[in-house]
């Protein structure tokens, strides 16, 4: 398996994986093009059957989001004065497009305040649309420990929004 076979096969999931995971003006394509640095550079070093192909790649997109994340957090600061990055218009009218960005950066600001984890199972679960049995082969747990995870993650995810509308 090669590289472009993967990228082919799986590129669309992956960018949407980086776009879910990453938020309101993360660069998904940037993620996407570092995924497949990483895939390029330990393809032949996969063993099929340790661990299934797509539990691999979701765990190199989740790493590489999780780091520019982060480096973004830190480089806010300087990028404080810049304007917020504006999405590609869509059919919708200019107030539904401008009402749709508010509620996603208000979805997105409380998503920010949960631990990595439960902040992964609601976006997989409930932006993504995957079963319990699909995130737990991405993210290598059991199913009984996702649904787990899932319930406590939406509990602190109410709280948060509660905090936030107070």
């Amino acid at each position: 398996m090669t590289a472009d076979e993967v990228f082919r096969a799986h590129g669309a999931a992956i960018h949407r994986w980086a776009t879910q995971l990453g938020g309101p003006g993360f660069d998904a394509d940037d993620a996407v093009q570092e995924v497949f640095i990483v895939v390029h550079q330990r393809v032949a070093k996969f063993v099929p059957g340790a661990a299934q192909l797509t539990t691999w790649l979701y765990e190199i997109t989740r790493n590489i989001v999780r780091g520019q994340r982060r480096k973004s957090k830190w480089s806010w600061f300087s990028r404080a004065g810049e304007k917020a990055l504006v999405e590609v218009p869509d059919e919708r009218t200019p107030a539904d497009a401008l009402e749709a960005q508010r509620a996603r950066q208000k979805l997105y600001a409380v998503l920010d305040r949960l631990s990595e984890r439960d902040r992964e199972v609601l976006i997989l679960f409930e932006l993504e649309r995957m079963s319990g049995e699909e995130i737990a082969q991405l993210m290598d747990a059991r199913v009984a420990t996702v649904w787990v995870w899932l319930h406590r993650a939406r509990k602190r995810f109410t709280e948060l929004a509660q905090e936030r509308q107070s």
